[in-house]
This record gives C-alpha cells, sequence and structure tokens, in this order.
C-alpha cells in the first residue's frame, strides 16, 4: 500500500489544488500508512476497512478517536486510491461503496440582536483594520479566508461593490525550516465568486479607512497579508 500510495498521490499533483493535495498527504501520514502501509492491496476487503474505519471514530490505544466526518474523508481517500489500483494496476481493490459514518449535525449558535449591537458599538468605537474586517464579517458574509486575501481594490466604491474571487489559507510543507506557508488560490466553487454589495454605513467606513488598492484589506500592506 505504500507504494502504491505515493504512486496516487503523485498522479493528482497536476489536477488537484495545492491545499487538497497537503489534506490527502495529512491523511495517508497520519491514518492510512501507519496502518496499511505494509500490507499488499489486493489482501485488504471492505468488511475489513469498515471495521477500521468506525474504530477510528472511537478512543483507541495510544491515540484518539476522530470525528465522523474526518473518518469519512479517510475512507474517501482510500476509495480514491483503490479506484487508481483498480484501473492502473491490475489490482482487485475493495471498492468501499458502502462506508459512510453517520454525522450529527451541530447547532450552528448565532449572535442576538442585542450581542450583535453591543460588537458593532465595540469596533466602530475602537475602528482599525482588523476591526473593520469583523465589520465586514457582520454587513456582507465574506468568509475568512476570503477576507484576508481581500484587497482595497476589490472595493468597488463607486458601484457599493465587494469583489470576491480568491481565499487563502496556510498549509503544511515539508521544510523543517518553514512548517507551513500560506498560499491564495481560487474558491472551491464558481458560486464562491461573487460581487456583494456593500451597505451604505460599512462603505462609508471603509471609505475612511482607505488604504492603496494593493494592499490587504486587513493590514494595508502591499505583498503582506
Amino acid at each position: 500500500m505504500s507504494g502504491l500510495s505515493v504512486r496516487w498521490l503523485e498522479s493528482q499533483k497536476g489536477t488537484l489544488k495545492e491545499t487538497t493535495i497537503v489534506k490527502y498527504s495529512s491523511i495517508l501520514k497520519n491514518h492510512i500508512l501507519p496502518e496499511y502501509g505494509n500490507r499488499y492491496v489486493n489482501d485488504l476487503t471492505d468488511d475489513e476497512i469498515r471495521l477500521w474505519i468506525e474504530g477510528l471514530t472511537l478512543p483507541g490505544q495510544g491515540r484518539e478517536s476522530i470525528s465522523p466526518k474526518s473518518a469519512n474523508a479517510v475512507a474517501s481517500v482510500l476509495r480514491l486510491i483503490f479506484r487508481y489500483a483498480r484501473a492502473y494496476c491490475n489490482a482487485s481493490a475493495p471498492e468501499l461503496l458502502d462506508i459512510q459514518m453517520k454525522q450529527e449535525k451541530n447547532r450552528i449558535e448565532i449572535l442576538s440582536h442585542s450581542e450583535q449591537d453591543a460588537l458593532k458599538k465595540y469596533l466602530m468605537d475602537n475602528l482599525n483594520l482588523s476591526n473593520l474586517g469583523i465589520l465586514s464579517t457582520l454587513y456582507t458574509g465574506i468568509r475568512l479566508g476570503e477576507l484576508c486575501e481581500l484587497r482595497w481594490g476589490c472595493i468597488h466604491a463607486g458601484d457599493c461593490l465587494l469583489d470576491v474571487h480568491a481565499t487563502m489559507s496556510r498549509i503544511n510543507t515539508d521544510d523543517p525550516l518553514h512548517k507551513t506557508k500560506i498560499v491564495i488560490t481560487p474558491p472551491k466553487s464558481a458560486c464562491s465568486i461573487r460581487m456583494i454589495p456593500i451597505p451604505a454605513d460599512l462603505l462609508s467606513l471603509m471609505a475612511s479607512m482607505r488604504r492603496p488598492d494593493d494592499g490587504f484589506f486587513l493590514t494595508g500592506e502591499i505583498g503582506r497579508a
């Protein structure tokens, strides 16, 4: 499984985003290879893997449990590896068609109107670029990664619109001197590329703190988020 997994991951690097490759690599390193790295794919069965995936959500010796969502991600990566093995290695790998851990829907907590008013008052009384960013999430619903990547040039004051077309994230690297790095990529879906209306109150605050178009919204600095 170890060599097969490496070949599969290498085959994906030309088609998948770097953030996805890093995620898959982490799943291989932390879960799949410690368990199956020394096994032959032809020797694995659906039942064996199903029991193992289910066990990942339970505390075990020397390891912590993972969430059903994370367990499903592990199963998804195994599914992709096995599909590659059947297509390119003539292997009789398991299909894992019916392995899906049930996920409980978490209750989303939202701020009450009075809490929102109190937060807005504090942010406006202590206005800086960071607090303006928090206000922007309240008024527009922009996501954190999108806000971190946002440049002042994406604010079209004349049209009262916010241009969202990229996101920022921090990923792990294999470099011992720089264990993580920042990457800027298009959003996960085309629907996330959008123009968001800017309310007049927020636009006025943005105008009062305007920075160069190339500057990041949260810092005002060019080339430094």
